[in-house]
Order: structure tokens, then sequence, then C-alpha cells
């Protein structure tokens, strides 16, 4: 699976911020997700930057994936209701443990296994080879997500190298 084989993906072409941001509010009014207690969204957008010189005609191609991964989906905290949003719960934990995953095999010099997540196969080459990986989590101070917030920082712990 690549980029182009995401049902529903559009690429526009932005010239500017105010039409980039346009493009975002466009995309966030499309998606269909079921939000719960926990998480009101998982997002995923690829912004590419394309420069060149104009002087020497060297072109270059950057990406940059911003992937909101969304927390662990703890069923008795969701709060979700019918079927469909029970699995993507669990289908957003599953996400996660792929993610995971990847990651230690990255960080442990064994070869990842893209083909348990297509999230992760689409992300491959942001994941490999010259590529830098930026991490950020949120972690909550409140004493209702305690279990959350040290699950978290138990990934963040095994991802840090």
């Amino acid at each position: 699976m690549n980029i182009n084989d995401i049902v529903g993906l559009l690429e526009e072409n932005a010239n500017d911020i105010k039409q980039a941001m346009e493009y975002l509010r466009s995309g966030r009014d499309a998606r269909a997700v079921a939000s719960n207690n926990i998480n009101e969204d998982i997002c995923l957008v690829c912004i590419v930057v394309r420069g060149s010189n104009l002087m020497t005609g060297e072109s270059t191609c950057s990406k940059l994936w911003v992937v909101n991964l969304a927390g662990i989906e703890r069923l008795e905290k969701t709060g979700v209701l019918g079927e469909r949003r029970l699995t993507e719960s669990v289908n957003i934990n599953r996400l996660l443990s792929n993610f995971e995953n990847v990651i230690d095999a990255l960080v442990n010099n064994r070869r990842p296994l893209y083909r348990d997540s297509n999230l992760m196969h689409v992300l491959q080459n942001a994941l490999e080879g010259k590529s830098k990986t930026l991490i950020f989590v949120h972690i909550s101070l409140l004493e209702e997500y305690v279990i959350e917030t040290l699950g978290t920082l138990g990934f963040t712990t095994r991802v840090e190298k």
C-alpha cells in the first residue's frame, strides 16, 4: 500500500498559508470519525514542500507527516456506544500497538513488519533511512488518567533510542 491507495485522499496545491489552512479545514470537516469521551479524532496530514534552485535547476522535495494517533482506548473510559464505535476503539488500540512494534524494531535494528498496519506501511519512508522522527506525547496530571499517563510514559521510554 502506498499513499495513493488511501481511499478519499486528496492532494491539493497551496501557494500560501491561508490556502493551506483552508485545505486543512476542508479535510477536517470531511472526516468521518466516531468521537468518544477520551479523544475526538485521529488525524493524518502530509505536507509536501517542493523547492528549486533557480540558479542550478536543482530541486528538492520534503515531506512532513503530522500524525495524531490519539491515545490508548480504555473502553471503560471512552463511553463508546454501538458496534461501530467499539470497533473503532479496538482499531485505535491495534494501530498504536503496530506503531510501537515498528518503532521498537527500528530502534533495535530489526526489520519492522509494516504489513501489520496500512498506516505504518504508508509511513514507511518517513520512518526509515535519512528521515527524522519526532514523537510528541500528551500526558495528564489528573489522577483519573494516571493509567493512561503511565502507559504513555512507558511507550516513550521504549522508543526513546
